[in-house]
């Protein structure tokens, strides 16, 4: 996406000049003066939001107003609300006791977790725990 880049350490935020809105700030606006990244102020992004390192031409995290996450992807695969692309790293799950897993109030269908006591993948059904796989 070729549009408006600010960078504070380590950090490159694009923003493409179409997708700004009147009266929301910038990406140079989204840094306080010290270079770090505000905690007060917000950009609308109308399509992506990509942060690269410097230097950098591989995307590491990207945000589209789809709800899709990508991490160190190229392109976001439709069909996926988050894609993560890597050759030597995998996806670490929350990992927990049987007694935490237990003491999530009212998990969400479809919830999973790696139970460290079991050592199993385990899933909410919306009415217990079952072991994935």
């Amino acid at each position: 996406m070729v549009g408006y880049e600010a960078g504070a350490p380590g950090v490159n935020v694009r923003i493409s000049p179409t997708d700004l809105i009147a009266g929301i700030p910038t990406a140079s606006t989204l840094y306080d003066s010290n270079g770090t990244i505000s905690t007060t102020r917000k950009a609308l992004i109308t399509d992506t939001l990509q942060f690269r390192n410097l230097g950098d031409t591989a995307d590491v995290l990207s945000l589209n107003t789809n709800g899709q996450v990508g991490i160190a992807t190229a392109s976001l695969d439709a069909s996926a609300i988050f894609q993560a692309d890597s050759t030597s790293q995998g996806i670490l799950p929350p990992r927990m006791t049987t007694a935490q897993r237990n003491a999530i109030g009212s998990p969400a269908e479809g919830l999973m977790v790696f139970d460290t006591d079991l050592k199993q993948w385990m899933g909410w059904d919306d009415t217990s725990w079952v072991i994935i796989g």
